[in-house]
C-alpha cells in the first residue's frame, strides 16, 4: 500500500511547492529552483503507478533484442530487481554493439537500434502520460 500511495504523495508535494511555497519566495533564482523541483516531483509522482510495469515491458523488449542480435550472450535472469536487470541488459547490449561494429554486421546493428528505439518510445509514452496527469503540460519548462 505504501508504494501505491507514494505517487499521490509526490504529486501532492509538487502542488504544495507550486501553490504554497513558491508564492512566498521573493528571490527569483530560488523561485526558479522550486519550480524545477516541483515539476520533477510532480512528473515522477504522476508516472509512479505505471513506472514498474513499463520497466518490466522495457526489459522484455531489450532482452528480446539482445537474444536476436547476440544469441551467444549470457542470458539475463528475468526475476528479481527490474532496475538491476535493466542495467545488466544495457551493459550486455552495449557490448553487443561493439562486437557488431567490429564484425561489420549492419543488419544486426539496425535491429539493435530498432529495439532501443522501441524501448525509448515506451519510456517516452510513460513520461507523456505522466505530464498530462500531473497537470504539468502547461507549465513552463525550465
Amino acid at each position: 500500500m505504501f508504494f501505491d500511495s507514494l505517487g499521490r504523495i509526490l504529486v501532492r508535494s509538487s502542488e504544495v511547492l507550486r501553490t504554497e511555497i513558491r508564492p512566498q519566495l521573493d528571490d527569483e533564482f530560488l523561485a526558479q529552483q522550486v519550480d524545477a523541483i516541483a515539476l520533477i516531483v510532480g512528473e515522477v509522482g504522476a508516472a509512479w503507478p505505471e513506472l514498474f510495469g513499463v520497466l518490466e515491458r522495457t526489459n522484455e523488449l531489450l532482452d528480446g533484442t539482445l537474444r536476436e542480435v547476440a544469441p551467444d550472450a549470457a542470458p539475463i535472469a528475468p526475476a528479481g530487481d527490474q532496475l538491476a536487470r535493466n542495467g545488466e541488459l544495457l551493459i550486455a547490449l552495449d557490448a553487443a554493439v561493439q562486437r557488431l561494429h567490429d564484425a561489420g554486421d549492419q543488419n544486426a546493428l539496425a535491429r539493435l537500434r530498432g529495439g532501443l528505439r522501441a524501448a525509448a518510445e515506451l519510456e517516452q509514452d510513460l513520461l507523456s502520460r505522466a505530464v498530462e496527469r500531473s497537470g504539468m503540460a502547461a507549465t513552463r519548462r525550465l
